[in-house]
């Protein structure tokens, strides 16, 4: 079930105090129409009334698409709380009395690049482990052509041409570019289907991919 409440939010730019809409839980058969709020964030933007600026106000969320059977607890920091907690759900998080999907995906996300990305591979139909797991070998690559700079984060993403590349964001706080290529990503989830099919984590990133590896190459 989708949740929200009013919370008085101070602007940044003007001091003034006015009411902004948090979403505690969003159910998208409830409210389809923040499918798309989440996606541009603008369910995370406060209009200020007085000056009229806008700020990003990131918090914690229950993201549920029940028809693709898919939850992601937004967490706008690291906590152990909420992995533990959403291992261990298997009913609405707002509603005891609504089980989730037999086949329901859970993740945590701890930063809104890791939430947009997930959404992008729910929408696109993709396997956000396979796609993890695609991620290693694009490192591997790019460590071998480029031995100078570490690389700090990597996602999904979709260009303003609609082809989906990987952003790459590198040590020196730089980003680069590189090609999703969509047989790489067919045959990991080929040679990997055993183990997709038996993960049940719910902190799906690039260290869970290099678990999955060292454990496939032992």
């Amino acid at each position: 079930m989708s949740k929200n409440h009013l919370e008085k939010i101070k602007c940044p730019q003007c001091e003034h105090e006015d009411d902004m809409t948090v979403w505690e839980s969003v159910n998208t058969d409830d409210n389809p129409e923040m499918k798309e709020l989440v996606r541009n964030q603008q369910a995370f933007i406060y209009h200020c009334p007085e000056c009229g600026k806008d700020s990003v106000v990131f918090y914690p969320m229950f993201y549920h698409e029940p028809k693709k059977g898919f939850l992601i607890n937004f967490v706008p920091e690291y906590s152990n709380a909420a992995i533990s907690f959403m291992k261990d759900l298997s009913h609405d998080p707002y509603d005891e009395k609504l089980p989730l999907e037999s086949n329901c995906q859970k993740r945590v996300v701890f930063n809104i690049n890791q939430l947009h990305e997930k959404l992008l591979i729910l929408d696109e139909g993709l396997d956000d482990r396979a796609v993890e797991l695609t991620k290693l070998f694009i490192i591997a690559e790019i460590m071998n052509k480029d031995r100078e700079h570490k690389i700090e984060e990597i996602y999904l993403n979709k260009e303003k041409d609609g082809s989906l590349k990987f952003a790459v964001l590198f040590n020196n706080n730089e980003w680069g570019r590189t090609e999703f290529i969509r047989s790489n990503y067919d045959l990991i989830v080929d040679k990997f289907k055993v183990e997709l099919l038996s993960s049940d984590e719910v902190r799906i990133n690039t260290q869970w991919a290099m678990d999955i590896m060292n454990k496939k190459i032992k």
